[in-house]
């Protein structure tokens, strides 16, 4: 025999125990069932309790449910379902309720392996709906209606089972007709994942990350991040002037330079908050003179912070203030011999979402080098940075940056061994580049890549032409 239990309001009806194979009830499925009939409206109190007899009788042997308001137990069915439940009378002409195989005629249910639980046959024949089965029968109730909130469900427990069978993969179902690489299933997938999205116009992940674009310009906003950077530079000419690159002759290196080629690998890791950021650059350089030895080492190590002084929606300002330590070997030409600070401001001018412009000012000055030799920077600069294409986890950024810098004061020696004042020589940098942001963000953050090239516009950069090979991950 099957207990079953009907909502309070009379609505619905659910199988609740399997009782066939339980001994407590196997002596009394042998008696006869005795049902009372309801007793005259004007009766209530007898009415009430003799009612409340008989139903104790009908419910012997199980008592989770009581002829009172029983919370909800048991299996569940699509659609709302009632905070109380009581116990209804049984069908004397069947041990158990027929269950109906077919869904409703409305449709409401789809004809499927994965189709809801079917419904119940009432003794008459007619299929029990849900509780809550709209009227009209082509607004669907929501399948989990019942178990995502409400009165008295706190702590049932709900299985739902899987809209997919176990052996085949879930992301696959979708996925049939489009490249195998982008197909979730592949071993592929992860490399390709960002190639495979949706163009999103607006609102991608170009547009959170644009504002950190730049390469050679310092972006004024602080943010988390670990990276690794290559510079490829050429065609450097008087590298001791104004001891910004090496030291004079017989400090640095100890012959007279024609020019040098050189490489910079940088460690650089990143960390603050919304308003304040320290940054440490730690360089091994590669240096190859023409005259000099060429050679390899730890370059001159640099601390930088920012501090966020206005935060506004278009337009930002931040103080800047790096240190640079003298950690390289002079001798070898890997370092300049002394310190030198250099504090300035830099500023952010938000376009649209997906164009910035930057601004860069800064003052190097040094600490402890040589007094004729050695001598103070102007820095400035101008860049803008826009979202050419983006996804929700892929995004291109083209970038474009002008760059000069002024050395004030110092001496320079040139090739022919002759030792010159530096009055005011300005050096202007013209440069280009793509970054590339790779997501989604995995356990070390989200990566980015980029490639930048710069020239010189005249012969008195540090360089003549720069390529940069930038990766990081941010977090």
């Amino acid at each position: 025999m099957i207990c079953s239990v009907q909502a309070g309001n009379g609505k619905g009806t659910r199988r609740l125990f399997d009782q066939k194979d339980d001994p407590a009830r196997k002596l009394e499925n042998t008696q006869p069932k005795t049902t009372e009939k309801p007793a005259p409206a004007d009766e209530d109190q007898n009415s009430e309790d003799t009612s409340v007899e008989n139903a104790g009788v009908e419910n012997a042997g199980h008592a989770e449910i009581s002829t009172e308001e029983t919370p909800l137990r048991g299996p569940l069915l699509v659609g709302g379902l009632p905070p109380k439940w009581t116990v209804v009378e049984q069908k004397e002409t069947s041990d158990e309720l027929q269950v109906s195989a077919l869904p409703p005629e409305t449709g409401f249910f789809p004809e499927s392996e994965y189709a809801p639980p079917p419904l119940l046959e009432g003794p008459g024949g007619e299929l029990i709906y849900p509780d809550n089965f709209p009227a009209n029968p082509n607004m669907a109730v929501p399948m989990f209606q019942s178990v995502i909130g409400g009165e008295d469900f706190s702590g049932f427990p709900v299985y739902p089972e899987s809209a997919y069978p176990e052996e085949i993969c879930v992301e696959q179902v979708s996925c049939e007709k489009i490249r195998p690489c982008c197909d979730p299933c592949s071993p592929w997938f992860k490399i390709f994942q960002p190639f495979c999205s949706q163009p999103q116009p607006e609102g991608g992940i170009g547009e959170e990350r644009v504002m950190f674009a730049p390469f050679l310009i310092e972006t004024p906003v602080p943010q988390n991040y670990t990276g690794l950077r290559f510079d490829f530079a050429t065609g450097l000419e008087t590298p001791d002037r104004s001891e910004l690159f090496w030291a004079k002759q017989g400090i640095g290196p100890p012959l007279n330079e024609n020019e040098v080629n050189y490489q910079d690998m940088t460690l650089a890791l990143a960390s603050g908050g919304k308003y304040f950021s320290t940054t440490t650059k730690v360089p091994i350089r590669f240096i190859n003179p023409d005259i000099n030895d060429s050679t390899v080492g730890l370059g001159d190590l640099s601390i930088a912070t920012r501090l966020l002084i206005i935060d506004g929606d278009h337009w930002k300002l931040t103080q800047y203030f790096n240190t640079i330590l003298p950690t390289g070997s002079k001798a070898r030409g890997l370092g300049t011999g002394h310190t030198s600070l250099e504090p300035g401001f830099l500023a952010q001018l938000k376009w649209t979402d997906k164009t910035y412009f930057f601004g860069d000012l800064r003052y190097q000055f040094p600490i402890g080098g040589d007094p004729v030799h050695s001598g103070q920077r102007l820095m400035y600069g101008l860049g803008m940075s826009t979202v050419q294409y983006q996804t929700d986890i892929f995004a291109v950024m083209p970038t474009f940056e002008l760059l000069g810098w002024s050395a004030l004061d110092g001496a320079k020696t040139l090739p022919s061994g002759f030792v010159v004042d530096v009055d005011s020589e300005t050096a202007a940098v013209l440069s280009t580049g793509l970054r590339f942001v790779l997501g989604p963000a995995g356990d070390l953050g989200l990566f980015e890549a980029g490639i930048n090239t710069a020239m010189s516009l005249n012969d008195r950069a540090l360089y003549q032409t720069l390529t940069t090979i930038d990766f990081r991950f941010v977090y």
